[in-house]
């Protein structure tokens, strides 16, 4: 996973990217190990957990991405009108994600 992030980091010049690629090297590197172990292994429970990881450190790398190019602008290049409110949007879209989940888990007996 190290080294995907490295070759589009090298590939695009953009090592500034750290500051969020980390999620994806910790959380969806790991996922992806602990799914695979899952999958092989035929462990469920392995496989979902791993699964969760793998989602987890996607929506942390979108997050902190959203917050680092467009409030903090480490990239140092103009957003535009519609990145303005692409951290805004992100928590819209993450409450309603929490919201759905918790009134699906109030269905269940």
């Amino acid at each position: 996973m190290a080294g995907l992030v490295l070759l589009v980091q090298n590939a695009t010049d953009r090592f500034d990217t750290w500051a969020y690629a980390w999620a994806l090297v910790v959380l969806a590197g790991a996922g992806v190990g602990r799914w695979l172990v899952g999958v092989v292994r035929g462990r469920a429970e392995l496989a979902a957990s791993g699964g969760w990881l793998i989602a987890a450190g996607l929506v942390a790398f979108v997050v902190f991405a959203v917050f680092f190019e467009v409030v903090v602008g480490i990239g140092g290049r103009p957003v535009g009108s519609a990145g303005r409110y692409g951290l805004a949007a992100l928590l819209i879209l993450a409450g309603l994600v929490l919201l759905g989940r918790r009134l699906l888990a109030a269905r269940r007996p």
